[in-house]
């Protein structure tokens, strides 16, 4: 008797797989019926809320990069607790030296420490960023015994700019009534020639230079620092260019200055480091005619400095010069793109390159010699 089971004919495994197919078919019709029973209009707002999470999404992406570029070491998500006045503060201080040291950090001084008594006098309050943006600096300024008190931010209440500016010393350090006295030189927390013998009886004279400047710059710079040297030569000279001033610290600007008796310089940024010279050094601004701006008068004078202005004429039609047969430069027109109008006219008139004339060269020469019978 056979015991093994029979074979399948190949006509039976056909219909076997056939059954399987049309099982598989019913199945998938089944979910494309499932599919096809969700409303047309449900689909589409839900394909809608996938495009809008995904807008969100690079939008959160942009503003966490731009916050990023504009306002430094700040938190961007902790800007939507901060006022449009405190936003622009860190907009304006974040990569300007002049700003950060002048008129936020030295006005906040001014406004905690500032005054003719002691009991008037409270740790500088300050936001945590604003020590972190160099530590050394203000570790410095606490040997020489100022305080400091780090504050949580953002506090709108104290760092927001117009108010910081108008309640402090004025926008231009005009106002008299809110500039307190401050008993404290910023220089003495930065005194490397001390306790050595490396200050010579010459007084020391720095010439600011702004290099190859394209747009505020002396077409005839070396010319000028030549003839001075020659007819003034008892005089200790110096040039630090602007752009070395960038590249370095604020304890090593601080360092340059804090034994310079003159300098001398066009108007720019560079002037905030007067904060560091001796009292009663002397400060010269070289401004273009038709352009005037108090703020480094002013600024000297709070320092107890002597401040001297003088006037050039532009150097029209010269190689480099930012105005060309009364036109200004496209790169100029292009900085300045989205400033308002009244900005834009104020610094056109200031961005220009001069030309020291040979009555210019005498009266600066005059202003150095008078130093050196001091």
């Amino acid at each position: 008797q056979n015991t093994n089971p029979p074979s399948a004919s190949p006509s039976s495994a056909r219909v076997q797989r056939m059954v399987l197919f049309s099982s598989f078919l019913s199945s998938s019709s089944s979910s494309s019926s499932f599919s096809s029973s969700v409303p047309l209009r449900t689909r589409k707002l839900a394909k809608l809320c996938i495009v809008l999470l995904i807008l969100m999404f690079l939008k959160s992406s942009v503003v966490f990069l731009v916050s990023h570029m504009a306002y430094g070491q700040v938190n961007p998500l902790m800007l939507v607790q901060t006022s449009s006045d405190y936003r622009q503060m860190l907009y304006v201080t974040r990569n300007n030296y002049s700003h950060f040291v002048r008129d936020l950090i030295w006005r906040s001084v001014i406004r905690d420490w500032g005054g003719d008594y002691e009991y008037m006098k409270r740790p500088v309050r300050l936001e945590q960023w604003m020590i972190d943006k160099e530590p050394e600096y203000f570790m410095r300024l606490e040997q020489a015994g100022m305080q400091f008190k780090v504050v949580k931010a953002p506090n709108n209440e104290l760092f927001s700019w117009n108010k910081l500016l108008r309640s402090v010393c004025g926008y231009f350090f005009e106002d008299d009534t809110t500039c307190k006295p401050l008993d404290f030189r910023f220089g003495d927390a930065f005194n490397t020639t001390k306790n050595t013998n490396e200050k010579t009886n010459k007084k020391r004279i720095v010439w600011l230079s702004r290099g190859k400047n394209q747009r505020r710059a002396i077409s005839n710079e070396k010319l000028v620092y030549n003839s001075l040297k020659s007819r003034i030569p008892n005089l200790e000279y110096l040039v630090i260019n602007s752009s070395i001033l960038r590249k370095n610290p604020m304890i090593k600007q601080a360092e340059m200055f804090n034994d310079v008796d003159v300098l001398v310089s066009l108007h720019g940024a560079g002037l905030t480091n007067m904060l560091y010279m001796p009292e009663d050094s002397l400060v010269v601004e070289i401004m273009p005619k038709g352009y005037s701006k108090d703020t480094y008068m002013n600024f000297a004078k709070r320092l107890k400095l002597r401040y001297k202005r003088l006037t050039a004429d532009a150097a029209e039609g010269e190689e480099g010069a930012n105005r060309k047969a009364g036109k200004i430069s496209l790169s100029t027109r292009m900085k300045y793109a989205f400033d308002s109008k009244e900005d834009k006219e104020r610094k056109f008139k200031r961005d220009v390159i001069i030309k020291l004339r040979d009555d210019d060269i005498s009266s600066l020469n005059d202003m150095l010699l008078e130093e050196t019978k001091k």
